[in-house]
């Protein structure tokens, strides 16, 4: 479900402590983690400040109104079938994407927040301006839990799951592939 947001002019800077680096090691196989722009123009993460400022203004509301309105920024995981309760620590400002022409995309920090040992998720924004120039989330899906990547992406954009420890122990790989060729 989308939440318009209205954009503010100027950026507001994130207090807080950020994690050691922005994502350590963030791409050691090649594989591409955070969607690229489509095939009509080149890939470009957002420059220019005032659309900076907007998108991170748009997902610093979202977070505090939902904030608000459900006494915690709250997420649900499909895969864990679990809603989390969190706290923003850093929106990864400089790498805003451009995915299309009012499309945007940009991965955020964050922290739980209640009893028990935090834990750390990384949250995929997936954000469109609409025709009144408001930044509207579309999509947050946990990309990350405790720096373990749940997904990368294709070529073709598109969502491909990270193989588990476990699965890749039970089947290894041979000469790239899932399984070994069949000797014909």
């Amino acid at each position: 479900m989308s939440m318009k947001i209205a954009a503010l002019a100027a950026a507001l800077a994130l207090t807080g402590t950020a994690w050691a680096g922005e994502h350590p090691k963030e791409h050691p196989t090649g594989k591409k983690e955070h969607p690229k722009k489509s095939k009509a123009s080149a890939k470009q993460w957002v420059k220019d400040k005032k659309t900076m400022g907007a998108f991170v203004t748009a997902v610093e509301d979202y977070v505090e109104a939902k904030r608000k309105e459900e006494g915690a920024f709250r997420v649900h995981d499909a895969e864990l079938d679990k809603t989390w309760d969190l706290k923003l620590v850093k929106i990864h400002k400089k790498r805003i994407a451009r995915l299309g022409e009012n499309e945007f995309f940009a991965c955020a920090d964050f922290e739980t927040v209640g009893k028990g040992k935090k834990k750390r998720l990384d949250l995929d924004f997936f954000v469109s301006r609409n025709a009144a120039g408001e930044f509207v989330v579309d999509e947050i899906p946990v990309h990350k839990l405790e720096g373990k990547p749940r997904y990368t992406y294709n070529a073709a954009n598109q969502r491909v799951p990270v193989e588990s420890e476990k699965k890749s122990a039970e089947h290894p790989k041979a000469g790239g592939k899932e399984h070994p060729e069949h000797p014909h």
